[in-house]
């Protein structure tokens, strides 16, 4: 496996212990910081790269086509994404009920398809709504940003 994809996992993998330890804590909340639980916020990146890594799977390398974007480079180059400036797809939405169970399934699941990412071409790619195509490691740098930005948002769901 390409030696970038594995630093990046290697720090995703870490961000999914963490927020392993959060489980527990799913049905906290705190209107001030976010509508949604900790365990929306945990469910929701889970969804958000099982379905990424499986779409990555369906692309054709030839296809493939970067774009450039004052706000890709922003988001990528200070790691971070701003609060409350994009809304979650719906096919990235979780649904039903969130329970302990289902969230420690779901992270099994994204655990086991994320060791998979080595698998792939690195310009099979996914096109995102703000950042256009994104290649594999583009793809896992998304990941760990959005992962990041999640957890933030779970923090301050516990601070408060």
């Amino acid at each position: 496996m390409n030696i970038k994809y594995t630093m990046v996992i290697d720090k995703i993998n870490k961000q999914l212990t963490l927020l392993e330890h959060y489980i527990p804590l799913c049905h906290r909340s705190n209107s001030e910081v976010s509508a949604a639980t900790i365990g929306w916020h945990i469910e929701h990146l889970q969804l958000v790269m099982k379905n990424i890594i499986s779409y990555l799977r369906t692309t054709k390398e030839s296809s493939y086509a970067p774009k450039r974007s004052l706000r890709k480079w922003l988001i990528f180059t200070f790691k971070t994404i701003p609060r409350g400036t994009a809304k979650a797809p719906k096919s990235t939405q979780p649904y039903g009920p969130i329970t302990l169970e289902k969230l420690q399934k779901s992270l099994v699941e994204t655990r086991a398809i994320l060791n998979t990412i080595g698998e792939l071409k690195q310009n099979q790619h996914f096109n995102h709504p703000h950042f256009g195509n994104l290649n594999v490691h583009n793809t896992l740098q998304f990941f760990e940003i959005h992962n990041q930005h999640h957890i933030k948002i779970i923090k301050a769901i516990l601070a408060g």
